[in-house]
């Protein structure tokens, strides 16, 4: 059974548990044992559900095999949560992917708190595939209300207006690894809401097809998602022979993805960017593809609301792409300022999707 699984009720005329922090410790005259924390009915009075990477140890009663085993686990919490708290994702990570499996799905501070620390471990990772799944996880957590000040210190992981990403472009090409994520998410049990519609989106995205349409029309931040979504699912299906009208069409869902960030945040114009840049850079025609690294090159130039991994992302597909057309001068130059940026080769997706006219195709890549 799962230790964070509601465990059998343990209660006790009095119990004392032991909080972090230099807390004061909470006199209970019962105490429970559930997957979002140490429920306890106060000494002085009232209830309270304590969050498991606040619970330091309980005494005055007698724990079973399950509950001690599950105060190993709050431990692991409390390292893991105060590590990203003090910027050391490397030694929080670990703890976290260890936990992160068994707190998905569940509605609470701790698996908020989870979820949110696994995404920021992985988002400063090399695979930023790898932070879709807790994005969606934490969207959904707090769309249901839930809330943490653990991270309040911290630049914010996620938006509070749209509770998108910003450093998740969803701009990756079609691979057996985003069919892969694409089937992860469909299992996160977020429901009709508006992140029950951003998981839709992100998972025909990931897959390059057309996402299912609603009832209801797409609104801010879901419409420029849907109009990106449109966009991928054209550029999958496109033909390297394709005719005019069919070029008009991809034409217009380019320019559709530009006017669906009107009135949304700043970063959303480097969403916009990357996804019309890379479109484009992908495209049979030379004319276009130049057009396409002109459209990326505005991404560095949207000021620091844009996170630096859009930055170096789109830098890496203008490099790839002027290496393709033969602008090998132009590529160096751009090389050298990617480089400065930090930039280097990761494991995520390729930078640039390779086309039918040979487009694609080069060692660099980008987050």
């Amino acid at each position: 059974r799962s230790l964070a699984a509601p465990a059998s009720t343990a209660t006790a005329p009095a119990a004392t548990v032991l909080l972090r922090g230099g807390a004061e410790s909470v006199n209970a005259t019962s105490v429970t044992f559930e997957s979002g924390g140490a429920r306890v009915t106060r000494a002085t009075g009232g209830e309270a559900l304590i969050p498991w990477d606040e619970v330091r140890g309980i005494v005055g009663m007698t724990l079973n095999s399950t509950q001690a085993a599950q105060l190993a686990v709050a431990e692991d919490l409390w390292r893991a949560r105060t590590r990203v708290q003090r910027g050391d994702i490397a030694m929080a990570r670990p703890l976290f992917e260890k936990h992160f499996p068994t707190y998905r799905g569940l509605s609470s501070e701790t698996a908020l708190i989870v979820a949110e620390g696994t995404l920021r471990c992985r988002l400063s990772g090399d695979d930023a595939l790898s932070a879709i799944v807790p994005a969606i996880e934490t969207a959904r957590i707090r769309s249901a209300g839930v809330s943490t000040d653990r991270y309040a210190g911290l630049p914010p992981a996620l938006d509070d207006a749209t509770l998108l990403c910003p450093a998740l472009a969803p701009t990756w090409s079609v691979t057996p690894g985003t069919r892969a994520v694409a089937a992860e998410i469909d299992a996160i049990p977020a429901g009709e809401t508006g992140v029950g519609r951003i998981t839709q989106l992100y998972s025909a995205m990931l897959r390059g097809v057309p996402a299912a349409p609603t009832a209801k029309r797409d609104e801010g931040a879901l419409a420029l998602l849907a109009a990106m979504t449109a966009l991928a699912a054209a550029d999958a299906a496109a033909a390297a022979d394709a005719d005019q009208a069919a070029i008009d069409a991809h034409t217009k869902l380019r320019a559709a993805v530009f006017n669906a960030t009107k009135g949304l945040p700043p970063w959303t114009a480097a969403w916009a960017a990357l996804a019309v840049g890379r479109s484009l850079c992908a495209d049979a025609n030379q004319g276009r593809r130049t057009e396409g690294v002109l459209t990326l090159l505005r991404v560095p130039t949207l000021g620091t609301t844009v996170p630096e991994s859009l930055q170096r992302s789109a830098l890496a597909t203008a490099i790839q792409t002027l290496r393709a057309i033969g602008d090998t001068d132009s590529a160096a130059t751009l090389e050298r300022e990617w480089a400065a940026m930090g930039g280097k080769a990761t494991k995520s997706a390729a930078a640039l999707p390779a086309t039918k006219a040979g487009a694609g195709g080069s060692d660099v890549a980008a987050p």
